[in-house]
């Protein structure tokens, strides 16, 4: 069986040809559940959860996502709403 974070691993190894620090580009989930920058290369724990950090775009995108489900959820929007209120998100966050 293949060793649980072997994916992450073979993407790691492609930032490290890339970067002599590539763990700036890496995060690892804490006890709480925050996802923190990682001061060194990783140590690859079965019990510890790591990703590469996702871009801005990612970030935006989920960011948006969440406030479109919740605005739906509350009643606030109906999908009718939703060409507008992606053109007012994204003017906001310019």
């Amino acid at each position: 069986m293949a060793h649980k974070h072997a994916d992450l691993m073979m993407q790691y190894a492609l930032d490290a040809a890339e970067t002599d620090k590539p763990w700036r580009l890496w995060e690892c989930r804490n006890s709480n559940g925050m996802w923190l920058q990682m001061a060194g290369n990783p140590n690859w724990s079965v019990g510890l959860e790591f990703r590469r950090k996702p871009s801005q775009e990612q970030i935006d995108k989920e960011a948006f996502n969440r406030w479109w489900s919740q605005s739906f959820d509350e009643g606030r929007l109906d999908v009718s709403d939703a060409w507008f209120a992606a053109l007012e998100w994204e003017r906001n966050r310019s």
